[in-house]
């Protein structure tokens, strides 16, 4: 849905008790929010919060390794990731998360050969999510990473899947028989 107006947000956020600490959904959601308004650091102090809380809560670290992405401290939300997958976190948040940080490392390496390895690196951790859930965002993400890696073959393979497997779902879906 659409982002809190901002000073909602931090009203909310200004006035929680100590009952927030039973609810971890609270601080997700509301970090979740402080994201989608683009308060970047807002989300961090409020997911950096609830982890005090619920250290291993994998949606707040997510959430988390997200807003440090956003802000750019892209360096330590890729290790929060790493270390999300060293765990045995492979679902496609978490898979997503790591392809994008590696897509922005590579954006930022010092050398040609730094960052195709990286943008490799990206396009196997999108291409990982897309095989294990068919999700159309870690598939759009490979596609798109795919022909970043100058691989324009594998880009359209992989648009075309994205592609159909859309339409299937439209098939699939209730049709509005008010249009």
């Amino acid at each position: 849905g659409p982002a809190f107006p901002l000073p909602q947000l931090l009203d909310c956020w200004r006035t929680r008790d100590e009952s927030w600490r039973l609810e971890p959904r609270l601080y997700e959601l509301l970090g979740q929010q402080a994201i989608r308004a683009g308060e970047s650091l807002v989300a961090y102090d409020i997911l950096n919060e609830g982890l005090q809380h619920l250290p291993e809560r994998l949606r707040l670290r997510q959430l988390l390794s997200l807003a440090m992405l956003n802000s750019g401290a892209v360096e330590r939300g890729h290790r929060m990731l790493k270390d999300l997958l060293d765990e045995g976190n492979k679902d496609e948040e978490t898979l997503g998360l790591l392809g994008r940080s590696y897509k922005e490392l590579s954006f930022a390496a010092k050398s040609r050969a730094e960052a195709k390895a990286l943008m490799g690196q990206a396009l196997a951790a999108y291409g990982a999510a897309f095989r294990r859930t068919q999700g159309s965002y870690s598939g759009i993400n490979a596609a798109a990473t795919a022909l970043l890696s100058g691989d324009a073959a594998q880009s359209r393979r992989l648009a075309r899947r994205v592609r159909a497997l859309g339409l299937a779902e439209l098939e699939r879906a209730p049709q509005d028989e008010s249009r």
